[in-house]
């Protein structure tokens, strides 16, 4: 039964898989399975390497390589972590979790961008970002005049 699942979470992954084929993912491991994704894989990891170069850049006092990094971590993130996940007991604390790290590169990436008087960069990507979710288009001024007002 459980090789039905993964042979479609296969097919999910590698669209190209041929049916009955291992694929490079998912690799059956003793008696059970293992995700083993290499590096560049999964925007998570890679939206993390960022995040921590922007940190590392920033601790370093340099801000330009810092907010260029935060940038480039955020163009990664879509969508909601955890959308069109049935919510539970246990997926809420990863989801949390995960909602904490978006909001603390985005608060960095404000910051630097502020210091370096460069809002408009982040401003454009909350924009892009928020624009579809969050409000209507008309309330995007409002967002410039906060900024401006500063």
């Amino acid at each position: 039964m459980i090789q039905k699942y993964v042979g479609a979470l296969r097919r999910v992954l590698q669209p190209e898989l041929p049916t009955r084929e291992a694929g490079s993912f998912l690799l059956r491991h003793g008696s059970g399975y293992v995700f083993a994704a290499g590096p560049g894989t999964l925007d998570l990891v890679s939206f993390r390497e960022l995040a921590e170069a922007g940190r590392t850049a920033a601790a370093d006092g340099r801000p330009e390589t810092a907010l260029a990094r935060y940038l480039e971590a955020l163009h990664l993130w879509q969508g909601t972590p955890g959308a069109g996940f049935p919510p539970g007991p246990a997926a809420m604390p990863v989801f949390a979790a995960l909602h904490h790290e978006l909001f603390d590169a985005c608060l960095a990436a404000t910051r630097l961008a502020l210091a370096l008087d460069r809002p408009e960069q982040v401003l454009a990507l909350a924009r892009r970002r928020s624009r579809p979710r969050l409000r209507p288009r008309r309330a995007a001024p409002t967002a410039d005049v906060v900024l401006d007002a500063r």
